[in-house]
């Protein structure tokens, strides 16, 4: 069974902005799931090919605003200026997910070492993650757009991954 690594961002839709047209960074840690949970950290994480991936985003106010919307977009950085997703299952440059759906209850964030309201992206009803099958050095831009009735936020990270070598484990 191939490993399982997240991507995890966390913010507080509680944030004061003193400007509400620009993005609010998000704090963001890698994570590897299985087969034993562990954070990575904040550098850039090198993941063997065919190695399993999701998304999880946490908002750690006590009374989270929904997410409208999460768009997940690639940029391969060994090809400047070229977008292009490290799972061949994405098609073209991003994942667009509007109203995703949050898990019931506070769950930790295991890359960024906090404890929120947790809205997890994967690749299919199953909960099954994105198989990194493109070997390349990959730029990530999370955006999330979330709100309540009376405000609008915008929160955004830009980490890294490399998928190297092959990993037979399938």
């Amino acid at each position: 069974m191939p490993n399982l690594y997240s991507l995890d961002v966390a913010y507080s839709s509680a944030t004061i902005t003193p400007n509400s047209s620009v993005p609010v960074a998000m704090a963001f840690g890698f994570a590897q799931q299985s087969p034993s949970s562990e954070g990575k950290g904040q550098t850039t994480l090198t993941i063997d090919q065919n190695s399993l991936f999701e998304f999880n985003i946490f908002d750690t106010a006590s009374d989270p605003m929904s997410i409208v919307s999460v768009v997940i977009s690639f940029t391969n950085k060994d090809s400047p200026g070229q977008s292009q997703s490290p799972f061949s299952t994405v098609s073209g440059s991003s994942i667009d997910v509007l109203t995703p759906s949050h898990l019931p209850d506070p769950r930790d964030s295991v890359g960024c070492n906090v404890r929120g309201t947790q809205w997890k992206i994967t690749a299919g009803s199953q909960n099954e993650g994105y198989v990194a099958d493109q070997i390349g050095n990959y730029g990530i831009t999370v955006a999330v757009i979330a709100q309540n009735s009376s405000t609008v936020k915008a929160f955004k990270a830009d980490p890294r991954i490399i998928v190297t070598g092959t990993n037979n484990n399938f």
